[in-house]
């Protein structure tokens, strides 16, 4: 029985240092009946050429030169071209286990899987490697168990799986079927777990495989400098977008519930980056109140989700419910502290 082509998108953007490593471990893979398709979004640096290059030595290899518009419009643009039955995203800073499509197609074959999770290594810049092991005790979620288990726990990590795109392989009738795109990341907070919510919404089928298969590289794990003033006002606008298709897709409750888990979580990062801001400490600590006092924040302070975050987050969001903002910054404080110092969290 012929194979079925598998497409593999690949955003290209500032990478000159790190996308042959990514592109080698598609081209070796162990399923030969792949198309590669390396987007090129306005990359500034030698990425555009190593792109040809890799096209010259293999066939597979497709390359759309584009200009730039961020990674959701990239992978866009992959998938407009993509022939396969089955489609990945793949980062390419990042790279894959060499038997990674050969597995995952093996699993979708056999199960009709729409969609196939995977676990990953996080891997350090100094080389350190830790695994993230899944913790799902199912491998497989048929019908309403799809949203009503697999989709709400995704928000949380509560199974080792998270909503980044890159971890999994898609069956490309049912993204095309429920016509779904990426949004731009520019626009929206996260860009991949508003398309989960989509496209779980829809699914019939997701299989798990509790190996890790793929390597997430973190390139800086240090936080961003740049201080965005709106950065609360697009996480507010993630959440209320993201509650607006759950009442439309009537979508279980507990989705809704873990995915303000999420906000909370998209919120802390807010904070951090304003504490690590260069701004003055009269306008660090006024940005931290505006943040502090969202509207939306404080609604979701009134819903029954504490009891879904890490102990850690409870009593955080319990003293901010309380407006105990001054012990809040000191344990985001610390928190940071720990962070840079390298320490395990």
């Amino acid at each position: 029985m012929e194979q079925p082509l598998v497409s593999v998108v690949v955003p290209v953007y500032n990478v000159e240092a790190y996308l042959n490593r990514c592109v080698e471990s598609v081209v070796e893979q162990t399923y030969r009946n792949l198309e590669i398709i390396l987007v090129d979004d306005g990359s500034p640096d030698r990425c555009p050429e190593m792109c040809e290059e890799w096209a010259k030595r293999d066939r597979r290899i497709k390359v759309i030169h584009k200009k730039n518009a961020g990674l959701g419009m990239a992978r866009n643009s992959g998938m407009e071209i993509a022939k396969g039955t089955y489609i990945f995203f793949f980062d390419s800073d990042d790279w894959v286990d060499l038997s990674i499509v050969e597995k995952c197609v093996e699993v979708a074959e056999k199960h009709g899987s729409d969609v196939v999770a995977y676990g990953r290594w996080d891997v350090q810049e100094n080389g350190e490697e830790k695994v993230y092991p899944i913790a799902a005790g199912n491998l497989l979620y048929r019908g309403k168990r799809v949203r009503d288990d697999f989709l709400p726990k995704l928000f949380t990590y509560e199974l080792g799986i998270g909503v980044s795109a890159w971890g999994k392989m898609y069956r490309i009738r049912t993204i095309r079927n429920a016509g779904l795109e990426f949004l731009s990341e520019r626009e929206l907070i996260s860009e991949d777990a508003y398309f989960m919510l989509e496209l779980l919404s829809t699914s019939d089928t997701v299989s798990v495989i509790p190996e890790p298969l793929y390597f997430y590289y973190k390139r800086d794990t240090s936080l961003s400098r740049i201080f965005r003033p709106d950065r609360q006002e697009k996480n507010d606008s993630f959440l209320k977008k993201c509650l607006q298709f759950i009442q439309r897709a009537e979508l279980p409750g507990s989705v809704s519930n873990h995915l303000t888990v999420r906000y909370h979580f998209y919120t802390i990062a807010a904070m951090k980056q304003t504490m690590a801001s260069g701004l003055g400490d009269k306008e660090k600590k006024a940005a931290l109140l505006d943040i502090l006092q969202s509207h939306t924040l404080r609604t979701t302070l009134k819903w029954d989700v504490l009891k879904l975050e890490s102990p850690a987050m409870a009593v955080f969001f319990l003293l901010l419910k309380l407006r105990c903002y001054g012990i809040c910054c000191l344990m985001l404080k610390l928190k940071m502290k720990k962070h840079n110092s390298g320490e395990v969290q």
